[in-house]
């Protein structure tokens, strides 16, 4: 084996954090079988293994024998004793991508429990004054939804919930949802309110066992449902419902008004594997799928499949990220489009710092002529709105969803404007359904303005990597 070979086996293990002497052992058998494997394979060829086993191992040129001699074979020796201490002392490597990610899922533990929800009051004020957040429902939930019915009467809200019950909500209601000890659940929970302040749950709608890869018979080892949304479809005269993991994704439909099973899925296994996928409806009446950060494809009338192949699309321009490198895309996640002006408004998150779980989660938006672009520069929208619904309500003003997302209970929003969060995931807003008013509107020169109205959540804050105007 060559040493290039035997230095990279040293190294991997190394990077994994083990004892040299397990790292000789491992590597000494592997040697051993692969010198096995080669003299099979080429009988000319001849191997030496020294009497400290790996740390001695030579091999032969690749057309001839070499024979080493002692003092030849000592030098060799030495040489492997200092490339051992040279890795022993080597400095640690970054720490691999699934150490990072338990990282960064650590939730630090707390015996808060959230605060009341606003009272009717309150609620029904700022919503006529539409200038200041509100605290409108309580219950875990992330990735809240919220739609307007076909009867013009309610509003229906649905999210990533825990099961139905699940004694761990009240018990740990700031568990952040993430790695192990996450209590996302295997349904989708449905909500609805008049009013915004009074929430009726018409419970689970939906599960894992309704999905199209359910149904066919597959196995679905995370039964897990996130970030569904529910669109009412008024030309079909349904409902339609996408959610992931991208695993057992789906778009379904309900077979009238009623937001309740049994499902269809009109795609028949065809959609694909789609990370928060969400659908846009256009003036003229045509749909797409919008998914990750960000594809966009046509749909058919009938939603029975793509009629155009997938295109990416990216705001005008780039960042730099945490490695120096640049960074073309919107976000990571929960992309979501709207129409203003006769514009395109294309709507990503991102954490503030471009490092997962540090800061805070916001939301951006850049602008086009065409669905398909091109798009205008990447913009900021609002702090702690990532993956927030921006929904006009019954009187047609805009609004954003916001939920709690931090590793650390929810921070206070007393000069939150000016402190910088960017060692770890925070958030102001407290476990359950915020909303947060938008000012939406064409500027003078034909520009889309979107910024969030409640001063806690309109301005950039100092661990923002991206420098936008006001």
């Amino acid at each position: 084996m060559s040493r290039r070979l035997y230095s990279s086996f040293q190294q991997n293990n190394h990077h994994q954090n083990e004892s040299i002497k397990t790292v000789h052992t491992q590597t000494f058998w592997f040697c051993l079988a692969f010198i096995a494997f080669l003299t099979i394979l080429q009988p000319n060829r001849s191997f030496v293994v020294g009497a400290d086993g790996v740390d001695n191992l030579l091999m032969s040129s690749d057309r001839k024998v070499i024979k080493s001699p002692t003092k030849k074979l000592a030098e060799l020796h030495k040489r492997a004793e200092l490339h051992k201490v040279l890795v022993a002392h080597a400095p640690q490597p970054v720490a691999r991508a699934d150490q990072l990610k338990k990282k960064v899922f650590i939730e630090v533990p707390t015996d808060r429990k959230p605060v009341p929800v606003m009272d009717a009051g309150t609620i029904r004020a700022g919503v006529k004054s539409h200038d200041k957040a509100l605290y409108i429902k309580s219950g875990w939930i992330r990735d809240p939804y919220i739609s307007v019915g076909p009867e013009k009467k309610y509003y229906y809200l649905t999210g990533t919930q825990p099961r139905e019950g699940d004694p761990r909500e009240a018990r740990n209601p700031y568990n952040i949802g993430l790695g192990d000890e996450s209590i996302v659940g295997h349904q989708v929970r449905l909500w609805r309110s008049s009013d915004l302040i009074q929430w009726e749950s018409l419970g689970p709608i939906f599960t894992v066992d309704d999905t199209i890869k359910a149904k066919s018979g597959k196995k679905i080892v995370k039964r897990l449902i996130w970030a569904p949304e529910v669109h009412w479809l008024a030309d079909i005269g349904c409902w339609a419902m996408v959610h992931c993991p991208k695993k057992h994704s789906s778009l379904a439909l309900t077979n009238g008004a009623e937001l309740q099973g049994p499902w269809t899925h009109p795609m028949a296994g065809n959609m694909g594997q789609r990370h928060d996928p969400s659908i846009f409806t256009d003036d003229d009446g045509k749909r797409y799928l919008l998914w990750e950060n960000t594809f966009v494809a046509p749909l058919s009338d009938d939603l029975t499949s793509y009629t155009a192949e997938p295109v990416r699309i990216d705001p005008a321009g780039s960042r730099p990220g945490p490695d120096g490198k640049p960074i073309s895309y919107i976000g990571h996640e929960g992309a979501t489009m709207i129409k203003v002006g006769g514009k395109y408004v294309h709507l990503g998150t991102a954490w503030s710092t471009d490092q997962g779980r540090k800061g805070s989660y916001n939301l951006y938006y850049c602008v086009a002529d065409k669905i398909t672009g091109p798009y205008g520069p990447r913009k900021f929208a609002g702090r702690f709105l990532g993956h927030g619904t921006p929904f006009k309500d019954m009187n047609g003003k805009w609004w954003c969803t916001a939920f709690f997302n931090g590793n650390v209970p929810p921070e206070s929003r007393d000069g939150i404007v000016s402190r910088n969060i960017g060692d770890n995931a925070r958030t102001i807003n407290e476990q359950g359904v915020t909303i947060v008013p938008l000012d939406v509107r064409v500027l003078d020169d034909g520009e889309v303005f979107i910024r969030a109205k409640d001063p806690a959540y309109a301005t950039p804050g100092p661990d923002e990597v991206q420098q936008f105007g006001q």
